[in-house]
């Protein structure tokens, strides 16, 4: 065999192992960092730069070889067909019940954030066909979302009434999934429920599939829930670990508010001024977090332990400035 034959064998294999190389790299890519998703009130949609090409090539490498031998990193699918931490949990039960969810969330997109029409997407859900045991089911979820949506915009108290009963009668039904205790949590905790929201909160973050954004939503809320009820040393943890489970911390514009809200339901719930003070130094807005954290510590509310670590974020601020 001549040089040139030799250089031109050894290029082939380079090419061939390189290849089968990126091959193997894209697959485990995209078994265990599916890109990131968008959750807008328990739908979740691909963020831009997306295709649906790629959930279908990782539909086909995870069913022909990667089920059972790597690590799926799950994702919750349209209104709540996905998966849970302690193992699949299905909340379809059958095609019909799929082709009614999928209806449901086309009314849902088109007029709810389209057209900005929900009543006109809840009246066009009842007309939606599919006559089985989780049509009830369906239509509340759809309807939660619907309230959910018209609340988180406009922060309308008169919603909240029917807002929680319709989320707390998707939480018992054998469908109900992570995102459904999610909306339950999150329309008790502004109702002024904040024992039930805690349930609801936490038996969504131990379902929930991936530390993904609207996990992040979860994580906050219930930070916020345990601040409501006085639980000063989970707050203090939950602080510390709030940049790791809540990916757009540093937009603090997109959650303030919420505790603006949350803080005129609970004017007498001094560890919410705490977590205001806590999450403005991470921001690096030091002058206002501790304006803030004083006047966390005059209400005189705080147990002694979170006191005192308040008092030692204030000594460090006020050095710095």
């Amino acid at each position: 065999m001549n040089r040139r034959s030799k250089f031109f064998f050894a290029s082939m294999i380079f090419l061939v192992c390189g290849g089968l190389s990126m091959v193997l790299i894209l697959g485990l890519a995209m078994t265990f960092f599916p890109p990131q998703r968008r959750f807008v009130l328990g739908a979740s949609t691909q963020q831009s730069g997306g295709s649906g090409f790629w959930d279908r090539l990782r539909q086909v490498w995870r069913s022909r070889r990667g089920r059972g031998r790597l690590r799926r990193r799950t994702r919750a699918k349209v209104l709540g067909t996905g998966y849970g931490r302690r193992g699949v949990v299905s909340t379809v039960s059958s095609n019909e019940h799929l082709a009614l969810r999928e209806a449901l969330v086309g009314n849902f997109f088109l007029h709810n954030f389209y057209s900005k029409s929900p009543e006109k997407a809840w009246n066009n859900a009842r007309n939606a066909r599919g006559s089985g045991p989780w049509r009830s089911y369906e239509l509340n979820r759809l309807r939660t979302r619907i309230l959910g949506t018209r609340f988180d915009e406009t922060k309308d108290w008169q919603l909240l009434a029917d807002y929680k009963a319709t989320a707390l009668k998707t939480v018992n039904p054998p469908y109900t999934n992570f995102e459904d205790f999610f909306w339950a949590g999150h329309a008790c905790l502004f109702a002024k429920d904040d024992r039930a929201a805690l349930k609801y909160f936490q038996q969504a973050e131990l379902d929930w599939p991936a530390k993904d954004t609207f996990y992040g939503w979860v994580y906050f809320y219930l930070l916020c829930t345990h601040a409501v009820q006085g639980h000063g040393q989970e707050v203090l943890a939950r602080l510390d670990r709030f940049k790791a489970n809540y990916p757009d911390w540093l937009y603090i514009e997109t959650y303030i508010e919420e505790l603006d809200a949350l803080a005129r339901q609970y004017p007498q719930a001094p560890l919410l001024e705490v977590v205001r003070g806590r999450l403005l130094t991470l921001v690096l807005n030091d002058a206002a977090a501790l304006v803030v954290l004083k006047k966390a510590l005059r209400t005189g509310r705080i147990e002694a332990f979170t006191a005192a670590k308040v008092r030692s974020w204030v000594r460090d601020l006020e050095t710095s400035l």
